[in-house]
Formats: structure tokens, sequence, C-alpha cells
């Protein structure tokens, strides 16, 4: 099969994963995981779709299952693949069953991954991935005894008690964040965060010596002003897994209990001090390759929203125009995924996480992202835009560094918008906002 005809048969194969309907009657019909536990799906919501392997993809579902009796919600994960799926399946299996990876009983069957041929998809639940080895540690207790206990302290006659690990955040073939927690009967209980990586895969490594040099840096739980990070406790090179402690406080965002209003200056300062910071690390971030990630969303979105061609080109075309027109600049310390889930506040502390994509760029990156996730945020929420929450973001930014000119700010705001417009143009929950997106760049939909 010629590459083009193996492009528009995926394509076709995509537009059907997305589908909600086709989905859940399908899966209702064919799903042995429902089948063995009487549920049945009520409703299906596409989350996001995501290239995974060349000129493969996956999509992330939500599905609100019904028993007879009650409803629960339940992630799961659809990688769609151009070989016999059944055969593929096995061999996913045979991996999982390994010992080193122990996701899978050896002699046990399962129902947790799943093909379903009418889809050419592969289906599986949360904490079911061949490419995460430090996944052992949700699977399997007696390896989660022998590096955690020592962290989690000693419960009574020195065995320590883990009661449970719940899976926090998962991305398929890339990372699963773990919350593990000791038994909550013991005076003691505690708990810390596994972020599990790629087999491999150094990334664990260097997160580790960052978040040190980051707490030596004055990111600690001493800092008089009260902005930190969680602390680095230590790595397992043999699962490529970081441990972390586990700290208080709630992501900002619409949901929580504190004030949009302080929620921007808390941001503005926590995004001003690690710009400010003059850690050097090994990474850098450039406009073309920022233009290039652009490029490639806006292509698969096009080619799975053809109504949407047209504006998103000249969305693309506008952002690509002012961004090479940029100045140089002198890069910072930046986040470079910066915006309120990344931030958790506790009443007195503000907890910066997840750096996966530090590196040195232009600090109207950070500064634009932040703004783009929160006229999103408002959109999402049916609420015109606030200017007084950017306001004050910009000025508790402006208190420790200087502010880049709002020219800059805007461009890289809506370069953001253009990639979060192509995130969620197959989202159930999203996809009617995405004109609203676009509109706010200046060649978007009117």
């Amino acid at each position: 099969m010629n590459t083009a005809i193996r492009m528009n048969t995926m394509t076709e194969t995509l537009r059907h994963a997305t589908h909600p309907e086709t989905v859940r009657t399908t899966l209702n019909r064919e799903w042995d995981y429902l089948r063995n536990r009487n549920l049945r799906i009520e409703t299906c919501s596409v989350h996001r779709a995501f290239p995974y392997k060349a000129g493969q993809y996956v999509v992330k579902y939500e599905f609100l299952l019904d028993d007879g009796k009650q409803t629960h919600i339940q992630p799961a994960f659809g990688e769609l693949v151009s070989e016999n799926v059944e055969a593929y399946r096995r061999e996913i299996v045979t991996k999982l069953r390994k010992t080193r990876r122990g996701q899978i009983g050896r002699d046990q069957d399962t129902d947790l991954v799943a093909a379903i041929p009418s889809l050419s998809m592969l289906l599986r639940l949360p904490g079911m991935d061949e490419k995460l080895p430090g996944l052992i540690l949700a699977h399997n207790h007696e390896h989660a005894q022998r590096h955690l206990s020592s962290l989690l302290g000693d419960a009574k006659d020195g065995v320590s008690s883990i009661l449970s690990t719940t899976i926090l955040n998962h991305r398929l073939g890339k990372r699963c964040i773990l919350r593990a927690e000791q038994d909550s009967s013991n005076s003691s209980a505690n708990s810390v965060i596994l972020r599990c990586l790629r087999q491999h895969d150094i990334k664990h490594r260097y997160n580790y010596e960052v978040m040190q040099a980051l707490w030596e840096h004055g990111f600690n739980d001493t800092a008089k002003d009260a902005i930190r990070i969680p602390e680095p406790l230590q790595i397992i090179d043999a699962l490529s897994t970081l441990i972390m402690e586990d700290v208080p406080g709630e992501m900002l965002g619409e949901t929580t209990r504190w004030s949009l209003y302080r929620q921007a200056g808390l941001a503005g300062a926590a995004l001003g001090k690690l710009h400010h910071c003059p850690l050097q690390v090994g990474k850098t971030y450039s406009i073309q390759e920022e233009l290039q990630m652009l490029a490639g969303w806006v292509r698969l979105t096009s080619q799975l929203r053809p109504d949407l061609r047209d504006a998103l080109q000249d969305a693309f075309t506008y952002v690509r125009g002012q961004l090479l027109k940029l100045p140089g600049i002198t890069p910072v310390l930046a986040h470079r995924d910066f915006y309120g889930k990344q931030i958790l506040y506790d009443g007195e502390q503000t907890i910066l996480i997840d750096f996966d994509t530090l590196c040195h760029t232009d600090p109207a990156l950070d500064i634009g992202n932040y703004l783009a996730h929160n006229i999103f945020s408002g959109l999402q929420a049916g609420k015109h835009f606030n200017p007084v929450e950017h306001r004050l973001f910009l000025e508790a930014y402006g208190e420790t560094c200087h502010l880049p000119p709002m020219h800059r700010i805007d461009i890289w705001t809506q370069a953001t918008l253009l990639r979060l417009a192509c995130l969620y143009a197959l989202s159930t929950d999203c996809q009617h906002l995405i004109p609203g997106i676009l509109g706010e760049i200046p060649a978007g939909l009117a």
C-alpha cells in the first residue's frame, strides 16, 4: 500500500474513531470488558486525538458506564493500528506479561487490553502501557514495597503497608503519574508521587537533576516568597521513574476556591521567579521548532476537520508571518507548558510542577501560553474575556522580570490559541469552541 493510500485509510479510520455514537454502539456490541462486568456505555466523549507512532494515532475517551444501579466515568485509550489488530493485541499482551513490566500476570487472561477489529483499534484502560516499565509499581505489590517502603515510612513491625497506588494522569506511551499511599490507618501515613517515563529514556534523570537544581536555586520549602517545587526524592533507573514529594494544594483554575484575581497574581509571581532564575539547562526552543509543531497540527486537523481547513491555514499563515518578524531576544529559563494546571496552591505556598519541557527560550512564549489557556478556559466556562485577570498576571510578573513588549506577548498568545484549536478540534466537549478560539487570531474566523 503506497503512502497516500495508507494516509487516507488512517484518516478515515480516525474519523470513525472520533465519532462518539459510532464508538459507543460498536463497543457496547464488541467490548468484552463491558459484557464481563455487566456494564453498558451510556455516553462516549472524545477527549483528544494525537499522533502516536508513525502514521498512527491514539484517541483518549471518557465513557460513562452504567451497571444498572449507578454510573461512573472510565477513561480509555484507543490506539488505531493499520495491521491485524488481533495479532497486535497478542503482541502487546505478551510484552505486558514479561517479568520486567509485570502489568499482567503470566497466566492471567485480561480484558483490560482488547482488540476491536471493526474500528481497527486496540482499546486499553489507563495503567496498561508496555512502554512504561514503572507501571509495575501500580500492579505488583512486592515491587512497590521494595522501592517505596523506605520513602513512605515503616509501619508496625517494620513493614510498610502501602494502601494503594492511584493513577493521576496517563499519556499513552509517554508518561504516567501515580500517587503511592501508605495505609491511612497508620498515624504516620504518607504518600509520594511517581513519574513513570519511557523505557530507556533518560528524561526521568533529566527531570530529577533539573528539580534538584531548582530546589537549590531557591524553589524549596524554605523560600521566603513561598514559591517552590515538589522536593525530588530519588530515581529508579531500571524503571525510568522519578519519585517526588506529594505536595498539598489545588491546581489553579475555575473549580478552585481561590478567586481568579488571586490566581492571576500567584501565577504571574511564580513565572516571574522562574524566568529570573539563573539556572542553565541544556535545552533550547526556537521559533522554527514552534512553527514546525504548529504546521504538523494544522495539517492533521485540516484532514480531519475539512470545514476548518481554510480558517486554520489562514491563522497559521498569520502566526507564522508574525513570529518570523520578531526581533531576537535574550532567552530565559522557561517552563514551555505554563498554565493554571501546572501550579498548585494550598493557601500559603505556590508550587510549580511538571518540568519535562524546561528550556531556554523567549519569555513571551510562557506568558502567551498562560494567557491563551486563560482565554480557552473562559470560553469553556461560557464567560467573556476578563482583562483584569490578565492585567494582574502581567503586573505580578513585572514585579520580578522585565515584561516583553505586548506585541510579542500577543503573537505567542495567538500561536498557543492555534495549537489549542487543533488539539481540541475533535473533542466532544470543546469542538464547538473552535470558531471562538480562532476568532481570537486576526486571520481566524470572523
